[in-house]
């Protein structure tokens, strides 16, 4: 399978769709405006947790849980 990490994505997002949509929105006032109504949905990480906790215990969930919920946090700041 071919994968795009989460800071391959956010770098794609930044280098190029910005660009394209600041171009079809007139310039950065309306991009923030268009930004600023946008709904983002980041949905990363299922297939990590329902194959590592099928096989874990609880507190070895909840521990992965927040690496991946750390990590997230540090790729989009």
């Amino acid at each position: 399978t071919n994968v795009t990490s989460l800071g391959e994505q956010v770098t794609n997002f930044i280098s190029y769709t910005l660009q394209e949509l600041a171009s079809q929105l007139n310039g950065s006032g309306e991009l923030a405006s268009y930004l600023s109504q946008s709904i983002f949905l980041i949905n990363s990480g299922g297939d990590d947790i329902s194959q590592d906790c099928s096989v874990s215990t609880f507190a070895e969930c909840v521990s992965l849980a927040d690496t991946l919920q750390g990590n997230f946090t540090q790729q989009l700041e």
